[in-house]
């Protein structure tokens, strides 16, 4: 019962969203808060961005929120990004498996979480326009951007899992600012293959975001998500199909390989990143690696986490995101 209510919230959401997609042309390049399209956590970044398909990751809450269902008890999780033209985006999230009761009795209610993301740059020249062509230098100025989410996710059943996520959004440029508040859907259903995972999340449902007389629309996405695991595990194929409303449907996919129990290497690639405009033939790609450390207690283990990601783009600069986390 529980699933097809979630999926009836699902197909509702579906029925607002296909207007607007469909309606992309007009709407290309125009939409508000864009840092919410910036990729979080080094792990799934090192896959070209593909992580809609992940379960029991802290980070499932930017790709698709009913992968959170499949945490353990406890997860406390940082990252830190050095994208080109000097900006700069810092997380940390905090998630916890929501309990009623004592001891092995104690009821499951699922998994709460709660993220905030915080980008930020240095200071740019700004300039006065002269006539037609003509400039001068004004006073710097500066522009940043908040994302504040909580999360709920859940098992419907042995192989469905629902999670939402509600987010409060604000942009500032100098002293103007503008505050969105939005929110996310996500299924995720483990297929009778065994080990394919497949699910749907929505993205950035919500108001629009107003600087003094001018709104925008906030960069609704619709991503449908598959996940393939071998080898025991040790092997991960993710893919993401990703149709937003500014701009055309794009594709991004990766591979996350175990070559130790503590240790894994990771490739993808993003579609969306043009090659021909960033003047090299390695934008769109990227790769990183993992490092796992477990450490077994009389009551609990610890899982110790760093990631790291590397992504060219060509000319305009590289980036770099370091990921940390600890879960218990």
């Amino acid at each position: 019962m529980r699933l097809i209510i979630a999926m009836i919230i699902i197909n509702m959401a579906l029925l607002f969203v296909s207007p607007q997609v469909e309606a992309k042309g007009r709407y290309t390049a125009t939409t508000s808060g864009a840092f919410l399209k910036i990729d979080i956590g080094a792990r799934t970044v090192a896959m070209g961005g593909a992580g809609g398909a992940l379960i029991g990751d802290p980070i499932c809450v930017y790709y698709n929120p009913a992968g959170l269902a499949g945490l353990g008890t406890f997860s406390l999780s940082s990252s830190h990004l050095e994208w080109f033209q000097d900006i700069k985006c810092e997380h940390l999230g905090l998630a916890k498996r929501l309990k009623v009761g004592f001891e092995e009795e104690a009821r499951d209610l699922g998994v709460g979480a709660f993220n905030l993301n915080f980008l930020h740059m240095n200071k740019i020249q700004g300039t006065h326009l002269l006539g037609e062509s003509n400039w001068e230098k004004a006073d710097e100025w500066t522009a940043s951007g908040y994302n504040a989410i909580l999360t709920y996710a859940c098992y419907f059943s042995r192989d469905a899992l629902f999670g939402i996520n509600f987010k409060v959004i604000q942009e500032r440029i100098e002293k103007e600012a503008a505050t969105a508040v939005a929110f996310d859907l996500g299924v995720l259903y483990r297929t009778r293959i065994k080990n394919l995972v497949a699910g749907v999340s929505l993205q950035n449902m919500g108001n629009e975001m107003k600087f003094m007389e001018e709104k925008a629309s906030l960069p609704l996405n619709l991503k449908g998500s598959m996940g393939y695991a071998m080898l025991n595990n040790e092997f991960r194929l993710l893919i993401d199909i990703n149709q937003p409303i500014d701009n055309e449907l794009h594709v991004r996919a990766g591979a996350e390989y175990w070559i130790i129990p503590c240790l894994s290497l990771r490739a993808g690639y993003n579609s969306s990143v043009d090659t021909v405009d960033r003047g090299a033939a390695s934008s769109g790609f990227g790769g990183g690696l993992g490092l796992k450390l477990k450490r077994q207690g009389e009551e609990k283990t610890t899982i110790y986490k760093f990631d790291y990601a590397f992504v060219p783009y060509g000319e305009v600069g590289d980036s770099h995101r370091v990921s940390v986390a600890v879960e218990f």
